[in-house]
């Protein structure tokens, strides 16, 4: 720990007890100011909120001792809120960040280079950046604080596009514009004048996830909708919906898949229905609920599988529509699957309320794009959803079920 040292990041007190300092005697403590920066031989952390420290030897090669009543001591105790214990180069010292719940405020007014290694190293911070980095619409994730290559590209993403004065490390100008930036600061080209425009607009307006880094893809389901844009009579019992993969290629979204769908149960199912309640139809709206695995039993084949709850409209009057329709909430197998290469007027059994692509080549391109999410590929091999499968990769797809006729109302 030669080259390590402690900086104080607010006046407060060096301290004999981890207690508060108004609760000691004037012989147990010793103020010290913000800025202030000692070199320090030991480090410990006696309790979840203060640290213990050995001063070291200064420039002079003096040893650096505070008075306590009549002695001067060199070990002190100091709420870890209040300090920084870092290295000689201002880089971050690994026990004091795994140790520390890290905020950006922390950083602010300080010469601090945080790496994304150490970053990552502190589930605290790399939460809160996360938080912010969603919010502001560069990070299509949960804040978990697990900051990985998603995470770590999207804040190189985000001091790129705010013009840091740092550039792969974290510090008091990338803190403070964290912080303070709102979605509306971030520099966005103008979405172009197609249907991939209008999509991305329309989700925007609704406030859904919108994936925009390179090789994120955004899963689009748009009922009642032709491949060019149009919209049609939504007849029942056709593939007459969109299946849709957007992408971001330098800011702006284009279609880099499209496929004949369905959104909605078919005939078959709609007057022989295996619940009770109706055939399902899945609520419009997006849903963080799928993982790659297989579908079906005779003609098992891989898909994309609910894995969280959804909401369906239950057609118990069996009239193909939504309207008025109880609303049923659970895992009921929704799965984004093939449609068996069907005619397009006749879903027949091809779905009992899934989302399913007509084509068995076109799914199987489908699921050859999605593969290519840096986020899917970011994440771990695991359990398969169903014991017995083959194992996949954990990561769970978002998906956007839109209503044609409101996407093409909708100003743009």
């Amino acid at each position: 720990m030669s080259n390590t040292k402690i900086k104080i990041t607010t006046d407060t007190f060096l301290k004999l007890q981890p207690l508060q300092a108004k609760d000691l005697p004037d012989e147990q403590k010793f103020a010290v100011k913000a800025g202030d920066e000692y070199p320090i031989i030991a480090f410990a952390t006696p309790d979840d909120i203060h640290v213990r420290v050995t001063f070291g030897k200064n420039a002079a090669g003096e040893q650096i001792a505070f008075p306590a009543g009549n002695e001067q001591r060199n070990t002190w105790i100091i709420f870890e809120g209040h300090c920084l214990v870092l290295n000689a180069d201002n880089t971050p010292f690994d026990p004091f960040v795994k140790a520390r719940d890290l905020k950006l405020q922390d950083f602010l007014d300080q010469d601090i280079k945080f790496g994304f290694e150490a970053i990552a190293q502190n589930k605290s911070l790399a939460t809160q950046i996360q938080d912010r980095l969603i919010f502001l619409g560069l990070l299509s994730s949960t804040p978990d604080g697990k900051f990985g290559p998603v995470s770590a590209d999207a804040l190189k993403r985000f001091q790129d596009l705010l013009k840091t004065a740092e550039k792969g490390f974290l510090g008091k100008d990338t803190a403070k514009k964290l912080i303070e930036t709102k979605r509306e600061d971030i520099p966005t080209p103008p979405l172009p004048r197609n249907l991939a425009g209008r999509i991305i607009k329309y989700m925007l307006n609704m406030g859904y996830v919108v994936a925009t880094g390179n090789k994120e893809f955004n899963i689009v389901y748009v009922e009642g909708m032709n491949a060019d844009g149009t919209l049609n009579s939504d007849a029942p019992n056709e593939f007459n919906d969109l299946r849709l993969v957007i992408e971001f290629e330098n800011g702006v979204p284009k279609i880099v898949g499209s496929w004949e769908a369905t959104t909605e149960a078919s005939s078959h199912y709609t007057f022989n229905s295996e619940s009770p309640g109706g055939a399902a139809r899945i609520k419009f709206g997006q849903y963080k609920a799928w993982r790659m695995g297989l579908h079906g039993y005779s003609d098992a084949h891989r898909a994309l599988i609910q894995v969280a709850p959804l909401p369906v409209h239950r057609d118990a009057n069996k009239d193909f529509s939504r309207v008025g329709d109880f609303i049923d909430t659970g895992i009921f197998g929704i799965n984004q699957h093939w449609g068996y290469d069907h005619p397009k007027n006749d879903i027949y059994t091809a779905s009992a309320g899934c989302l399913v692509g007509r084509s068995t080549k076109g799914h199987e391109a489908f699921l050859q794009i999605i593969e290519q999410d840096k986020r899917y590929l970011a994440t771990p091999f695991g359990a398969p959803v169903f014991p017995g499968d083959p194992s996949e990769r954990t990561y769970v797809f978002y998906s956007t079920i839109i209503p044609g006729d409101d996407l093409l109302k909708m100003p743009f």
